[in-house]
């Protein structure tokens, strides 16, 4: 178990902000998703939905877990990724 990329520079986390305002199926979340916001448990809660389903409030969950854990990361997090995380942890994603 564990967790080998997440979205801690600013252009990964502009890139999961990008993503998050449409539907991300699970069936095509791991492809996009690998190199984002890659985790064991995410990715294990994702094969238990069907594969249209919108996999958006689990990634939105997982981001507002690991705001809370930051201190646990073995990367170092842009300020700018964790301003930009914290609006996908917020909701922002469902505005637009």
């Amino acid at each position: 178990m564990g967790t080998w990329s997440q979205p801690n520079t600013t252009t990964k986390a502009c890139e999961l902000q990008r993503l998050m305002t449409a539907p991300i199926t699970r069936k095509t979340a791991c492809d996009q998703l690998y190199e984002l916001v890659g985790d064991d448990d995410l990715f294990d809660f994702f094969n238990e939905l069907d594969e249209t389903d919108d996999v958006r409030f689990l990634v939105q969950s997982h981001i507002e877990k690991t705001l809370k854990h930051l201190h646990l990361s073995l990367q170092p997090w842009d300020s700018e990724a964790i301003e930009i995380c914290k609006t996908i942890s917020h909701g922002e994603w469902l505005k637009r």
